[in-house]
């Protein structure tokens, strides 16, 4: 069972990432944006992995398949690529806030009670 605080931690990691990334783009810094994004992505990738592998979470199987798609896709050039990161990251940062609200709402059970 996936506990609450690590979906916390993830939610507030990758929430974190995005909003420096949002501050990063007002300010207009290109090679800086796209590497905030490529850090994003790597947190989430990094997530997807361990949330299929520690807890046999199959939804997030899609993510990482998808996010190996990734790598042709940089061969086409940087704004591909950072349009693929956009994507994907909103669409990962979205389906873990879902999936943080629905462990947020679970019964507790007795060994969290600590």
């Amino acid at each position: 069972m996936i506990s609450r605080q690590r979906m916390k931690i993830d939610s507030w990691g990758q929430g974190t990432l995005l909003l420096s990334m949002l501050i990063v783009a007002l300010v207009g810094s290109e090679t800086g944006g796209l590497l905030g994004w490529i850090l994003l992505f790597l947190w989430q990738m990094t997530s997807a992995l361990l949330l299929y592998k520690q807890f046999a979470y199959q939804q997030r199987k899609l993510f990482l398949w998808v996010g190996l798609a990734s790598i042709p896709v940089a061969l086409f050039g940087e704004v591909f690529l950072l349009y693929f990161l956009i994507g994907f990251s909103l669409w990962y940062f979205y389906n873990t806030v879902l999936d943080t609200i629905k462990v947020l709402k679970r019964p507790r059970s007795f060994w969290d009670l600590g």
